[in-house]
């Protein structure tokens, strides 16, 4: 199939959802959730099957993705605040659990082998990975090849093979009204599936036609689990920092106007519905800044210092930045409220939740600017993180942190950019010099958590955001365009070794203190 254009919201800015990953918490939520599809009924059974050399081996207990994958099958979207309580609940619904580290040839280094039980007998599998910010495929569901990236609604019907003939394609077509994206079809030695990717959700009334037609066969709808949906023929204006600026050019748009037209382009959105979903991502950032500011609540390893850094400012306690106050407390709030597992925006990861938000709305906040601006701005950082999206990685377990809190750097510049008034050109230079500037950034968790170095590295990349934002603004120019810098930081990503990339076995993942944390945590 086809790789569909990213989606700002499904994508760049998004999830919604509870910390504190969006590769292993929120992805394994989404494929725990389509798997859930694949049965009648609750599963009595549950197991998980994770590579012994990749991402998901060294921190499915620590970074969230034991709770993902069985709330997900439970029916919890990344969003539901039970999902912490995930693994209790089922316990409490007497579902067997189960997770195995094995050996196996893993096509990502996020990769799960799910299998489930129904309480009739029904067994059923499929194989997922997480892709990095949120994204997932599944790759096999019962033994048969499969594309789903929760863009669709997907229709599976699993028929005898003895009991198909080639005439049942097209009854099945002929029952489809308002069309189809994709239909597939797989056979194996005694069974058929046939895959149907459409745009709109299925009615009882159609199930009802099909099973008149095939009344053996099994069918299966797995719903969306993005909030834009995709479709076969669907068309962008851009896919890479050059084509955007000539693209912007042509029809004399500012960055965020870039962003804006895209996405309400790639979504089959009018403007004014782009807009408004915008805006309440913006709302959810500040809510969720605003109660990290309050907490008191720590971490398993930080403290909730976001709301101090604010009152020493204010007592002339610390050496006054302007505007650098305000993002510096503003990131350290998300990514304290991430630690504990509250509602965050992945901006583009949940590991970078900080840098995005801490940036555009702190900056937005000091400038005094409407809900609306900040917005605007969102949308400028969000067209800089597609052509990331669209030519290298947001996943660290790929390519270290340079491809989260750098890749959230980059798309911050963009968004001061906007604040002040900047055109397409200047927003993609901030972003190239911000890329740069962190190229080969390590991914190194302490005690197998998203908090350290995580909420430092978001603060500087935030930091950096607003300086070569400024720097622009000073004329100074990036000498290696956007594009290249992208391409650049995945193929060092290509060279870093897995013990730096998110797997917990090196850097500081290893000094004596993290080991001594990790067990003391464990325990």
């Amino acid at each position: 199939m086809r790789s569909e254009p990213y989606s700002i919201f499904n994508d760049i800015i998004g999830p919604v959802m509870t910390g504190p990953s969006s590769s292993h918490t929120a992805a394994p939520a989404r494929i725990g959730y389509m798997t859930r599809h694949l049965l009648m009924n609750e599963p009595k059974e549950m197991e998980f099957e994770f590579n012994r050399g990749g991402s998901f081996a060294a921190t499915y207990d620590s970074q969230g993705t034991d709770r993902g994958l069985v709330g997900g099958m439970m029916g919890y979207t990344p969003d539901n605040p039970k999902m912490i309580t995930a693994l209790e609940d089922a316990k409490k619904r007497n579902i067997s659990i189960a997770f195995h580290i094995t050996d196996f040839d893993a096509p990502h280094p996020n990769t799960v082998r799910i299998k489930a039980v129904e309480e009739d007998g029904e067994v059923v599998s499929a194989i997922g990975i997480s892709t990095g910010g949120g994204m997932i495929e599944i790759l096999n569901v019962n033994g048969f090849p499969v594309s789903m990236t929760g863009k669709y609604y997907e229709l599976l019907i699993m028929i005898d093979k003895e009991k198909y003939d080639e005439n049942i394609d097209e009854k099945i077509k002929a029952l489809l009204v308002d069309g189809y994206e994709y239909f597939d079809r797989k056979e194996n030695n005694s069974e058929v599936l046939i895959n149907i990717k459409l745009s709109y959700p299925i009615d009882n009334e159609w199930i009802g036609s099909i099973r008149a037609v095939l009344p053996n066969s099994k069918i299966r709808i797995i719903p969306p689990v993005f909030p834009i949906l995709s479709r076969k023929e669907c068309q962008v204006p851009f896919r890479t920092a050059a084509e955007m600026e000539s693209w912007a050019k042509r029809n004399n748009y500012s960055p965020w106007e870039a962003g804006l037209h895209y996405e309400a382009m790639r979504g089959g959105l009018s403007v004014d519905e782009t807009m408004k979903k915008m805006i309440e991502i913006v709302d959810i950032m500040e809510n969720s800044i605003k109660k990290g500011l309050q907490s008191k609540r720590p971490g398993k390893l930080i403290k909730a210092c976001s709301g101090n850094y604010l009152e020493a400012s204010r007592k002339g306690k610390l050496i006054h930045t302007g505007a650098i106050d305000t993002v510096v407390a503003w990131t350290m709030s998300m990514v304290e409220i991430n630690s504990n597992y509250g509602i965050i925006v992945a901006a583009p990861t949940a590991g970078a939740c900080g840098t995005v938000p801490g940036t555009v709305l702190g900056v937005g906040e000091y400038l005094g600017v409407s809900k609306e601006e900040k917005a605007k701005a969102l949308f400028a950082a969000g067209a800089v993180g597609l052509a990331i999206a669209e030519q290298a990685t947001f996943a660290a377990e790929v390519c270290g942190c340079q491809a989260e809190c750098g890749a959230a750097s980059s798309m911050a510049a963009a968004g001061v950019i906007q604040l002040m008034g900047g055109t397409v050109e200047q927003s993609n230079a901030a972003a190239s010099i911000s890329l740069q500037n962190v190229l080969g950034m390590i991914c190194d968790s302490v005690a197998n958590l998203v908090e350290v170095p995580c909420l430092g590295r978001n603060v500087m990349c935030a930091v950096n955001a607003v300086s070569t934002a400024n720097m622009v603004l000073a004329g100074v120019e990036p000498i290696i365009p956007l594009d290249e810098v992208i391409t650049s930081m995945l193929d060092v990503g290509k060279l870093m070794p897995p013990e730096l990339c998110c797997t917990n076995s090196g850097g500081l993942a290893i000094t004596k203190t993290s080991l001594a944390l990790a067990e003391k945590i464990s325990n």
